[in-house]
């Protein structure tokens, strides 16, 4: 009992210290609040209504501008309105949305082309029905046949990307794709580069360097070489192409016109515009026998693989027949437009005899009547066809009766003893002869005193084995292992042939009268 009856004076004790209890006036002489307020007579109006007191400003002029602040200051909320739905209404023509549009050609790209399969891909994909009577079509067939019309433009966009990704092997980046794509389809892209991320997710490889850089784009170069399909090598300037079968391989002989340029030429500038200037990742998987293309030097060639070692892949140059060991980052895979091509079928060129503008109309079938049967041996990029045996030297003075063909080298006989050839290397003629050669060989300075005598001012020319003509001249060198021969200019043809026959004998009228039919050909 005495417990509880101290802990109610503990109570009181604690309610008494709380309660502020009147002390007498306050400061300005007033007991409580309300009589202060009440006194305020110019500045607040008092209203006691029942056991509520209701306060009220007393405005004059002098407190309008107070007032008008405070009104401004003030956030009017407007009444919600019910939200109604638009009437559904059919557009007057027919049009796609460009979103959906956007979806509905993403999923045609992966093959859904059927009606339904399109529709059910559709809602499964984005989760939405795809009702295009609401967009004015009148039925599904309909609105595929529009977005295919619509997209007909875009038919070239893929080989675009292709052709710019190429330009740069090491790789674009993503802000400055859409400027070299609009130089490189000549108008301003309608499609962003997102856009084309998302439909041909295939042709691009993204990486960054740096992760505050931009997505740098890489063409992906299986489904880039996959997307190309195969278009023969554009043969400027070439009235037709004629197959002149062999023993085991098929040459393609092109008549080139005046002035034309050599095919081989333009498939090499073909393959340096498409694979670019450097390889680049992913490495070619070297096999041997499988198809590739090799960067030797600064040009790219057609090749396939012989060897693979642990460094170096040893390739054969289809186009050239020579063997090389390139690095294996230096292989790429073998675009479709290029392996369409047999081997070799570019080397054999007939060029245009001089004098001549055209050819004429029957030279292909007459080239194919007189070379059927015959076995050809081409000379490589830039010289002339020539034929060595019996029957090809036949063949070879009837193709220059014909008009066919300008001669790589012609022999002549003065005598028993003395025999030379005449060659056209880059338009210019030259002689060619063992006992020519050997005139530099001489003990003393007999022969060059008799050209000084003579008035013949020869510049002879060295060809060493490395150098680029050096193969026009191999079938003349009958298996010899010379490391370098001489060629002297034949301006003055019947000089020179007194010249290899000095001390012995001159040329007599008879032999002149031949010679000189050489001075124009």
């Amino acid at each position: 009992m005495g417990d509880l009856a101290q802990e109610l004076r503990n109570v009181k004790y604690l309610v008494r210290a709380l309660l502020d209890f009147n002390s007498g006036p306050t400061r300005f002489g007033y007991p409580d609040c309300l009589s202060f307020l009440e006194n305020l007579t110019d500045t607040v109006h008092v209203q006691r209504t029942g056991g509520d007191v209701l306060i009220s400003a007393k405005l004059d002029e002098s407190v309008h501008h107070v007032e008008r602040f405070v009104q401004a200051r003030r956030v009017r909320h407007p009444a919600p309105r019910p939200i109604e739905c638009p009437p559904r209404e059919r557009p007057s023509a027919p049009q796609l949305p460009e979103a959906v549009q956007e979806k509905v050609l993403q999923l045609m790209g992966e093959g859904h082309v059927d009606e339904q399969v399109l529709r059910e891909a559709y809602y499964r994909r984005f989760g939405e029905r795809l009702d295009v009577q609401l967009y004015g079509f009148a039925s599904m067939e309909d609105c595929l046949a529009r977005v295919r019309l619509g997209a007909d433009y875009e038919n070239g966009l893929p080989q675009a990307i292709v052709a710019v990704l190429a330009q740069y092997p090491d790789g674009i980046l993503m802000s400055r794709f859409i400027e070299a794509r609009a130089r490189e389809l000549g108008r301003p892209p309608t499609l962003r580069t997102i856009q084309l991320l998302r439909r041909w997710a295939g042709l691009f490889r993204l990486f960054k360097t740096d992760p505050s850089r931009d997505l740098i784009l890489q063409p992906d170069i299986y489904s880039a070489a996959a997307l190309l399909r195969p278009e023969p090598l554009p043969a400027r300037s070439a009235r037709r192409v004629t197959d002149v079968r062999g023993s085991a391989a098929v040459l393609t002989v092109a008549l080139l016109e005046w002035e034309s340029e050599w095919p081989l030429s333009l498939l090499r500038a073909a393959m340096n515009h498409f694979y670019g200037s450097a390889a680049f990742v992913p490495p070619f998987d070297a096999e041997p026998g499988r198809p590739c293309a090799a960067l030797c030097g600064d040009t790219w060639h057609r090749a396939r693989v012989v060897i693979v070692t642990a460094d170096r892949v040893l390739v054969e140059l289809a186009d050239v027949g020579e063997r090389r060991l390139v690095a294996p980052q230096l292989l790429r895979t073998l675009a479709p437009r290029f392996s369409t091509l047999p081997a070799l079928c570019i080397v054999a060129t007939l060029t245009l005899p001089p004098g001549r503008r055209a050819w004429c109309e029957t030279a292909g079938e007459r080239l194919l009547q007189l070379t059927r049967g015959c076995k050809l041996t081409c000379l490589y990029d830039g010289t002339s066809v020539e034929l060595l045996d019996e029957q090809g030297l036949l063949l070879t003075r009837q193709l220059a009766l014909e008009g066919l063909c300008k001669l790589a080298w012609l022999p002549v006989t003065v005598s028993d003893e003395v025999r030379f050839n005449v060659v056209w290397l880059q338009e210019q003629r030259y002689i060619f002869s063992y006992d020519l050669s050997r005139l530099m060989g001489w003990e003393g300075d007999s022969a060059l005193e008799e050209l000084q005598r003579r008035g013949i001012g020869f510049q002879c020319v060295c060809l060493c084995r490395d150098s680029e003509q050096w193969c026009a001249l191999m079938p003349l060198l009958s298996g010899r292992a010379d490391t370098e021969f001489f060629l002297f200019p034949a301006d003055n043809i019947a000089d020179a042939v007194n010249l290899l026959c000095y001390p012995h004998n001159q040329v007599g009228a008879d032999v002149k009268r031949e010679l000189a039919k050489l001075q124009d050909m």
